[in-house]
């Protein structure tokens, strides 16, 4: 197929018709062949500047720090929980992280509440 009759096939594609079934006269043939180019321009250079692989030990180094990092995220999550209420907990069941960070914040700000209660009326 040459290229003008895909740019033919193109401008009659239901894409590239306006309301009234008449092909859009604002793509040219040189705008598309503008626009065809920069696209695959675009592409070659995305190709260019991918990064090189990460070595294997690297990449292992890298993986243990991440469990290492998660892990002690959890560790801290559980230690969190100890100090919630059990009305905060669902029927036994563990609390996600959201839910432990969104219960935490709740229960700090119900534990002020009632801090400055108690102070006015010390007051």
């Amino acid at each position: 197929m040459s290229p003008a009759s895909s740019f033919d096939s193109v401008c009659s594609s239901p894409e590239m018709m306006n309301i009234a079934g008449n092909p859009l006269t604002s793509l040219s043939h040189s705008a598309f062949q503008s626009y065809n180019n920069d696209v695959v321009a675009a592409a070659a250079n995305h190709k260019q500047t991918n990064k090189p692989k990460m070595s294997t030990k690297r990449r292992m180094k890298a993986s243990e720090r991440e469990k290492m990092r998660m892990r002690n995220l959890a560790d801290a999550l559980h230690h969190l929980r100890d100090y919630l209420p059990p009305d905060y907990s669902q029927r036994g069941q563990p609390l996600t992280k959201i839910q432990t960070l969104k219960y935490t914040i709740q229960y700090i700000n119900e534990l002020s509440d009632l801090l400055r209660k108690n102070g006015e009326g010390f007051a």
